[in-house]
């Protein structure tokens, strides 16, 4: 059974690498800004430090992380949530290529949510880029529904 095999633990500066990978490879997916990733450096580091991060780690290498954030913020402007209420906010998830379809992501969101509940949150959001289809697919699976959507249209000159 995978949860037998997957230890979740907090991020260290030693994964620094794999979240940048990460982060790298999804934006290379959703094709938002993928030269922008570098410019995630100095939030990474913080979020390190501030143990927003979770790492899966199997047969005691990382495989894959989650990023974590308690907030009242609204999310890229949009008035959706009350300010009085905390909930978390997923900001990355990533499983490295070698360790995907089996079963690591559940244990990332089982640790979301756990990571929710003990903390008092009753919500949990994240986003997901509109040509990133299998990240929607997999987050209607394990129970998420899309509430919005965002356009843009670039203007020239």
């Amino acid at each position: 059974m995978i949860r037998d095999m997957v230890e979740i633990r907090d991020a260290t500066p030693e994964d620094f690498e794999l979240i940048l990978e990460g982060i790298r490879e999804t934006n290379e997916i959703e094709q938002i800004h993928p030269e922008r990733y570098l410019n995630y450096t100095p939030k990474i580091r913080a979020g390190i430090e501030g143990k927003e991060f979770r790492i899966a780690v199997v047969d005691g290498k990382a495989a894959g992380f989650i990023w974590l954030k308690k907030t009242t913020d609204y999310f890229m402007g949009i008035d959706y949530v009350d300010y009085e209420k905390e909930y978390l906010w997923i900001n990355w998830v990533y499983v490295a290529p070698e360790h995907r379809k089996k079963g690591i992501a559940r244990e990332l969101y089982a640790e979301a949510e756990r990571f929710a509940r003990e903390h008092g949150l009753d919500e949990v959001m994240l986003d997901v880029g509109s040509k990133n289809i299998g990240s929607q697919g997999y987050h209607e699976s394990i129970g998420f529904g899309e509430i919005f959507k965002i356009y843009s249209k670039k203007l020239s000159g």
